[in-house]
């Protein structure tokens, strides 16, 4: 009797079920990354900075628009340097 795993009430095999659970996570973590960069002020204007995220081959990218202080806000945010 081996293990069954299932997705969504649908039968996959380990790889499937592991790889879904790993992008799981990864979606969770972008999702909480640009609702956080969206919260962010620009310190000078106290206007919201524009951002942007883009996935290219699996990888999420965003693109923030506003003053060098908000820019370095948001790579804390990004946990850039």
């Amino acid at each position: 009797m081996g293990i069954e795993y299932r997705r969504g009430h649908r039968k996959v095999n380990s790889k499937q079920f592991f790889d879904g659970i790993k992008e799981d996570i990864i979606k969770g973590a972008e999702n909480e990354i640009e609702l956080r960069l969206k919260r962010l002020r620009d310190p000078k204007t106290g206007q919201p900075v524009k951002v942007t995220r883009k996935r290219v081959n699996g990888e999420a990218t965003w693109s923030i628009e506003g003053s060098p202080e908000a820019i370095e806000a948001a790579k804390r945010i990004i946990g850039g340097t």
